[in-house]
């Protein structure tokens, strides 16, 4: 792919909720859009994530009056409400106000539960890198990966006499995985990236 690079390419800043979201988006942005502009933010959980998200864009919006942004906020639903713990209509209001960032180009990506679930689409490579016994692995029993979160795969790292953990201990398990293969089944995911790649490429 060839960016499509002028002195009016916007700038994206990608805000993620997690240590672990984290290291999952930057293997994503290696892989599928490496030489975009894009920085990724960690916002550290999702309390006070409005005011997080606020603060983090006015700096940025501020600093460079300049540059036109995009600002994608990719984060968990709650398991109980089914919805983001954000509100994007406060969001926008209080950006609109900035002339280098259209109101279009603040988008929310909601990944369900949380971010492991989508590490289950790809269960032969998470079954590969645990080693487990080929006659002892059960893939059908990681299905739908929306009912899924880092409890069970921290039950799966235990059978196989492991133990998983969150954050940027998670890298090596990340590294490992078949991202195209989680991209390729991910919806949201899916929407995320190709909003990228039609942005810069």
């Amino acid at each position: 792919m060839v960016l499509k690079y002028s002195s009016k390419t916007p700038y994206t800043l990608l805000m993620v909720e997690g240590d672990t979201d984290e290291i999952f988006y930057k293997r994503i942005k290696e892989i599928f859009f490496k030489n975009a502009k894009c920085k990724i933010i960690n916002l550290e959980g999702n309390w006070s994530i409005n005011s997080k998200v606020l603060d983090k864009a006015v700096v940025h919006l501020n600093d460079h009056p300049n540059i036109e942004f995009i600002i994608c906020i990719n984060i968990d639903r709650d398991s109980r409400s089914g919805k983001a713990p954000i509100t994007m209509e406060l969001i926008k209001n209080e950006l609109k106000c900035f002339s280098n960032i259209k109101i279009n180009n603040i988008r929310l990506f909601e990944a369900v539960q949380d971010i492991e679930s989508w590490f289950f689409h790809d269960i032969h490579g998470i079954y590969k890198f645990l080693r487990f016994p080929r006659n002892k692995r059960n893939t059908k029993k990681y299905r739908p990966v929306e009912k899924l979160n880092h409890k069970d795969l921290s039950k799966l790292f235990k059978q196989a006499g492991k133990e998983y953990r969150k954050g940027y201990a998670s890298e090596n398990l990340i590294n490992n995985l078949n991202v195209e293969i989680i991209r390729n089944n991910s919806i949201v995911l899916n929407e995320f990236c190709e909003f990228i790649e039609e942005t810069y490429f």
